[in-house]
């Protein structure tokens, strides 16, 4: 039997157009391979759907269900029955939604019978709220042994079965984010080691970004099919696991890259980017400037837009941040003396209007020094 599975979609959460490039790629190749089964490990949403991500959502996964049946679990940002209505779309296979746990068994041939166990996820509220004088880390503890209970149960309790697999939207303990940093969540969180030691064959999880295996190969996060953060990785996957062979294939997608560059004014553009820039074309790209209050900012964006759009980035999306300057203009202009000097001092630290404009004004307040005088 074989599994395509993907997660993390994020869909309604701005990025849609990135979104559906990924998705339109899984598509094609399941239709080269044909699958047993398609699986969604949760996040199809980044947040309460509106028409403009459940139009797309209900698109992909129907062409989906047209290519093999397909399973979907609720994940974290998915709200409470948001995803009920993607299981009423006709299609040539079945569409499961499930926002419970639940088992669904395949018998692809008499000699190979899978079941797969589901996990949408699901907080620790209910616990706590029954539990109020449980600490933290006791309450992390009940819940994650619950959900290991639950798994070591549904697995004795499906006799004759060769493979058990686990679609879940859970947190695995030693997961890496997309900065590599491990996580803490408010949801499940199991150890590496759990559910191999339960039963397992394996695990296709979703919540995590970044592609990632634990203990073997079959228990594995996908992560999420398109750079959903500027400054998220761009090599984002798709598996496909024969429960066989408990081989797994991994699929890079070709995304669109969302790169972050900080930027500070006073010290030009960075002498230290790649010089061939091969990152920039077709990416979304994201400046932050920092520029000195008084400085020419709209002269300053046209410049770095004119030097970043000659590598034909897809988007380029440039933002200043001023730095205040009130305390040094204070002193410089404190320091001058004479009107003149201290007008000049002032365009020193602001921005300078150009020469005729600057020796108009002085012709006039000269002018208007003179006129004192004579006056007094």
């Amino acid at each position: 039997m074989k599994i395509i599975s993907t997660s993390d979609w994020h869909l309604c959460g701005g990025m849609d157009e990135d979104i559906s490039k990924s998705l339109v790629q899984i598509e094609d190749k399941a239709t080269q391979v044909m699958p047993n089964l398609i699986v969604i490990a949760g996040d199809i949403y980044h947040r309460a759907s509106d028409p403009g991500g459940r139009n797309p959502a209900a698109e992909h996964i129907q062409r989906l269900a047209d290519i093999a049946p397909v399973l979907i679990v609720r994940g974290n940002h998915d709200a409470p029955g948001d995803l009920q209505i993607l299981s009423r779309l006709q299609a040539k296979n079945k569409i499961w939604v499930h926002e419970e746990p639940s088992t669904l068994v395949f018998k692809e041939s008499a000699d190979h019978i899978v079941a797969v166990h589901t996990m949408p996820w699901f907080t620790k509220s209910r616990w706590l709220a029954t539990h109020p004088s449980e600490s933290k880390e006791a309450s992390d503890r009940s819940v994650g042994d619950l959900a290991l209970q639950y798994i070591q149960t549904v697995i004795l309790n499906t006799p004759g079965i060769d493979a058990h697999i686990l679609v879940g939207h859970l947190l695995i303990n030693g997961a890496r984010a997309q900065n590599h940093q491990p996580l803490i969540g408010q949801g499940v969180t199991l150890g590496q080691y759990d559910l191999p030691e339960a039963g397992l064959f394996a695990a296709i999880l979703g919540h995590i970004h970044l592609k990632q295996e634990f203990t073997s190969p079959r228990f594995f996060y996908n992560g999420s099919i398109a750079a959903l953060n500027y400054g998220e990785t761009p090599d984002k996957y798709f598996s496909i696991l024969d429960t066989r062979t408990g081989d797994v294939e991994w699929i890079k997608l070709n995304t669109i890259g969302r790169w972050q560059i900080d930027i500070d004014w006073a010290q030009g553009i960075p002498k230290d980017l790649d010089p061939d820039h091969l990152w920039i074309p077709n990416s979304r790209l994201r400046i932050n400037l920092k520029i000195a209050d008084g400085e020419n900012v709209e002269y300053t964006k046209h410049l770095i837009g004119e030097y970043f759009e000659a590598f034909k980035p897809l988007e380029l999306d440039i933002r200043p941040q001023l730095v205040p300057k009130t305390e040094l203009r204070s002193l410089a202009i404190a320091s001058a003396t004479g009107m003149i000097d201290k007008l000049r001092a002032y365009w020193e630290s602001t921005a300078l209007p150009d020469e005729a404009i600057q020796n108009d004004m002085i012709q006039k307040l000269s002018a208007l020094e003179e006129m004192c005088v004579h006056e007094n």
